[in-house]
């Protein structure tokens, strides 16, 4: 007995210009994220070369004995804060925030696009095969399942082009050497003869 799996009619497909903004979407997204990595490279770069010369400047412009107290008593988070580094970083983080909350839509989007993919997939299988369908319902959920797993690729793009450069910067400014936290010691176990 052949039972239908689904009662309710199929949607109705979906228009052009929504096929056509999940096309675009994809692509464009990528390259949002290649841009933003290599504007907070540049940005990382002009800040450095600033504060070079802004230090270069003071430092000719203040007497030996006070250029040689500031800079020993210095602490990092105080230089952090007089080149204006600590907003730059919060703006950062704002930045990935607000690009995580927008993520969270385009999953949604996704999803639902995925799901109605998936029941298009289903409701032509039972419609035009005959009989016992459940290896052919294996090869489209099987791809159904890998397909749900590019938006959390998505994002781990997003936290590697924007968290992680925000996150060494903000370590490097507080002082903590991440090679140094993160690198594991090797003991050396001699043997004593």
């Amino acid at each position: 007995m052949n039972l239908p799996l689904f009662i309710a009619e199929a949607p109705p497909p979906p228009q052009w210009w929504q096929v056509a903004t999940g096309i675009l979407a994809i692509p464009a997204a990528g390259i949002g994220l290649i841009y933003s990595w290599v504007l907070i490279k540049k940005t990382r770069l002009e800040a450095a070369k600033l504060t070079a010369e802004l230090e270069k400047q003071q430092s000719a412009a203040l007497p030996a004995t006070e250029a040689t107290a500031i800079s020993q008593a210095g602490l990092p988070y105080s230089s952090a804060l007089a080149r204006g580094t600590i907003p730059f970083l919060l703006l950062r983080y704002v930045v990935l925030q607000l690009v995580l909350y927008l993520w969270e839509f385009v999953v949604a989007l996704y999803s639902f696009a995925l799901n109605a993919l998936q029941f298009g997939a289903m409701y032509s299988l039972q419609k035009f095969f005959s009989g016992d369908s459940s290896d052919k319902l294996l090869w489209v959920a099987l791809p159904m399942v890998v397909l749900g797993y590019l938006p959390q690729i998505g994002k781990l793009l997003i936290f590697l082009s924007i968290g992680w450069p925000l996150f060494k910067d903000a370590n490097a400014i507080i002082g903590i050497d991440l090679k140094k936290v993160l690198q594991w010691k090797r003991r050396d176990h001699h043997r004593v003869k």
